[in-house]
């Protein structure tokens, strides 16, 4: 075939050899458009496939993770016209040079802290589900993308868990698969919870109910158990004024209960035991006419923390929690009468007998 007027190839071999990455597309087509209209010979049509193979597979492996959406889209103009151009892929190089790119990166995710890390692996996964579902990279580029997002929750601590939830739910949107390991770290944090650290135990149920509220529930069975182990002796050991603050509303021991009716069921009967407990050393406390001010107030305060419990099904009273409280401030009523030094207490104690009783019979007893 005899050709006619052709391009000189070498100021466009030049050219490639200084083109953009977000160029590469646009020369991509130019170059097709040459060998469609005879402009340049097959040789040099050649030539010019492999150099700018070459230089795209340069430029994917020095881009930036924030730039990956340029590499992709020269990697899809490049297969699109390969088609009819094979020349353009030839050997593969620039598709090997983007699966390695992203390797890299999974590798070393860009970040100045724990936390930008996990985003950077996050937009190496959907960086890498866009390209394998354009038959751009393989199966391995993701498998080597979801281990290190493995590693990464093993390393994470609850509060960097708690920090990047929302990221954590977007990935898992994506891959079911990646919720068993999010559950086991969850799991080792919880055995490894000491349930006197009152904020670190406020950060973990955050983080269970930020899960829930995305649509992500990670409270295994085991889970719950650890949790509610740790919490009854949380409660166990905890202060009336600690309680108190674990029963408000946005108290880590009211959000789990409210979060899970089978955690509430569980930790009821604790939480009654304790809080009558607490009920009768505070009557027993009284030993001089100058404890009742302190008494009566703390009285006031336990009834108030009883009631806002039971609203929420936390404290139900049974016959034998009934009993001993009634057996506390019987005995409260015989010092006052037997010592003459609580002689002038008997009548506030009756008053405080006649609350307690008539704040008991608000509360459901249990059979």
């Amino acid at each position: 075939m005899t050709w006619g007027r052709t391009v000189g190839i070498a100021d466009l071999i030049g050219r490639i050899n200084r083109v953009a990455l977000a160029e590469v597309s646009q020369f991509i087509h130019h170059i097709v458009w040459l060998q469609a209209q005879e402009l340049v010979t097959p040789d040099d049509g050649l030539t010019l496939c492999r150099f700018l193979r070459k230089r795209t597979a340069q430029l994917v492996g020095i881009t930036s993770l924030r730039a990956f959406g340029d590499a992709t889209d020269a990697m899809i103009t490049l297969k699109e016209q390969a088609r009819g151009y094979p020349a353009l892929e030839g050997d593969g190089t620039p598709r090997r040079a983007l699966e390695s790119r992203l390797g890299y990166f999974a590798h070393h995710p860009p970040g100045t802290d724990f936390s930008s890390e996990l985003q950077s692996l996050e937009r190496c996964h959907l960086h890498a589900v866009d390209c394998h579902s354009r038959g751009l990279v393989t199966l391995r580029t993701h498998a080597v993308i979801m281990t290190r997002l493995k590693r990464w929750v093993e390393l994470a601590s609850m509060v960097h868990l708690r920090q990047n939830t929302t990221t954590l739910c977007r990935i898992l949107r994506d891959e079911p698969a990646f919720l068993p390991k999010i559950t086991d770290c969850l799991q080792l944090h919880a055995a490894q919870l000491q349930p006197t650290n009152v904020q670190l135990l406020q950060v973990f149920m955050h983080t269970l109910k930020d899960m829930s509220e995305q649509g992500v529930d990670v409270l295994s069975l085991r889970l719950e158990e650890l949790l509610v182990n740790k919490l009854v002796v949380a409660i166990e050991a905890w202060s009336i004024e600690r309680l108190s603050a674990q029963l408000e509303a946005n108290g880590a021991v009211m959000q789990l209960c409210l979060h899970r009716n089978s955690i509430l069921e569980k930790v009821r009967a604790p939480l009654t035991s304790k809080l009558t407990r607490i009920a009768v050393e505070i009557c027993a406390s009284l030993a001089t006419i100058k404890d009742l001010p302190r008494v009566q107030q703390q009285l006031e305060f336990w009834s108030q923390l009883v009631r806002r419990a039971n609203v929420q099904g936390l404290f139900r009273l049974d016959l034998s929690s009934k009993d001993a409280i009634i057996g506390a401030l019987a005995e409260c009523d015989s010092r006052c009468i037997a010592s003459p030094e609580l002689v002038g207490a008997a009548s506030a104690v009756q008053g405080m007998q006649y609350s307690m009783l008539r704040l008991m019979n608000e509360q459901r007893i249990a059979a």
